[in-house]
């Protein structure tokens, strides 16, 4: 039995090679066709090593997408939720499995050090029964980027706070202003939707709303003490007893939260993803069109983001995640609008069902929320490195 199944058109070839020699060089076993030998029944030797490797790595490119032998090695690696999709291209990929986190390798040039094939490295060693590495460490240095000025507004925790943080847990606290609703004119009902109703007088879990630098060990402490479930850091987790309620507003279905006091997206922005850049570009679109209403549209912080995460996988079909059906079909994996470096971002895996920091140029999905009233109760779930300057 192998512990890689790699999944590619014969035109990438070349490509998969030099994959199939950094994968060996990291101690893997790999499966390909390359190893047949005349007379050897071809379809049984794949069925068997499909079957049985403890990875498939499927590899979408032009080619590959209109591949039958392909899409079907990829749903049976799904079906036995062993399946790593790779992106060699920039392709739309086949339903379902645009839904699927997917690692980006287009215009890898066989670099063992690249950044994103570290992501595909950390899932192979996860299914392989390894521990999955720790995630990068942030920087110490505090060089001040473009991102950080434009995406963040810091604030020094205050003192009283951090005097009972230090006595507590010796975490700072951070608070974030109120909303700031600009309410559109008014716009006919959707046909059979009802109206709005009065939003809850009070949400029972207070969700930290301002983005910020987080380590990995202020996340896991995060998941722990908001009880959030997460398959590597907080198995255990119970999750959120929503209060969901889907609501019209003006042109748009949105999805109240009474348990936690947001308005979600329901339906999410795009087709295919944005990079975290592209991310912020169409919460400002967003905004600009006062989409349903408001222009206080937000990416979430990875706490209001995992808030929606479920304990038990629901099905949707061809796949099953963490997540409530009411919110929708797809954008399975989200921006936040928490860092764990200047280059580095968090993001929800509602199908996969972890928190994990992806580099800002990877291609992730977008939901945007917004608060319903001020959010002024202390965070308790912080380990971050200080404000930059």
């Amino acid at each position: 039995m192998s512990d890689v199944f790699v999944s590619y058109a014969r035109e990438d070839r070349e490509w998969v090679q030099r994959l199939a020699a950094v994968l060996a060089g990291q101690g893997f076993s790999i499966w390909w066709d390359r190893e047949m030998v005349a007379g050897d029944d071809i379809s049984a030797a794949i069925e068997t090593e499909l079957s049985r490797a403890k990875c498939v790595i499927v590899v979408w490119s032009e080619t590959s997408i209109q591949s039958h032998w392909v899409r079907g090695e990829a749903e049976r690696g799904c079906d036995r939720k062993v399946l790593l999709p790779v992106r060699i291209a920039d392709v739309e990929l086949p339903l379902p499995f645009g839904e699927i986190h997917t690692v980006n390798l287009t215009g890898w040039n066989g670099d063992p050090a690249e950044g994103e094939l570290e992501s595909l490295l950390r899932g192979i060693r996860r299914n392989c029964g390894g521990q999955t590495p720790p995630e990068p460490t942030p920087i110490a240095d505090r060089v001040e980027t473009r991102r950080q000025r434009a995406a963040f507004k810091w604030q020094w925790p205050l003192a009283a706070a951090s005097a009972i943080a230090a006595i507590a847990l010796g975490f700072h606290f951070l608070s974030r202003e109120g909303d700031r609703a600009v309410a559109a004119p008014a716009q006919p009902a959707i046909p059979g939707a009802r109206t709005d109703p009065a939003a809850p007088s009070a949400a029972t879990t207070t969700l930290r709303t301002a983005g910020a630098l987080l380590t990995a060990p202020a996340v896991e402490v995060m998941l722990v003490q908001n009880g959030f479930y997460d398959l590597l850091r907080n198995p255990s987790g119970k999750g959120v007893a929503h209060r969901y309620e889907a609501v019209a507003k003006g042109d748009a279905v949105l999805v109240r939260d009474a348990a936690t006091g947001l308005l979600w997206q329901k339906t999410g922005v795009g087709e295919k993803g944005a990079d975290h850049d592209g991310a912020e570009r169409e919460i400002k679109e967003l905004n600009d069109s006062s989409y349903g209403g408001f222009a206080d549209w937000r990416l979430p912080t990875l706490d209001e983001a995992m808030s929606l995460m479920e304990p038990k996988a629901l099905d949707f079909g061809e796949l099953e995640c963490h997540f409530d059906p009411i919110l929708g079909r797809g954008r399975f994996f989200v921006w936040t609008a928490d860092m764990s470096a200047p280059d580095s971002g968090w993001i929800a895996y509602y199908c996969d069902g972890y928190a994990r920091s992806e580099g800002i140029s990877f291609n992730a999905y977008v939901r945007a929320v917004r608060s319903e009233r001020a959010a002024t109760a202390a965070v308790q779930n912080t380990d971050r490195l200080p404000p930059v300057p």
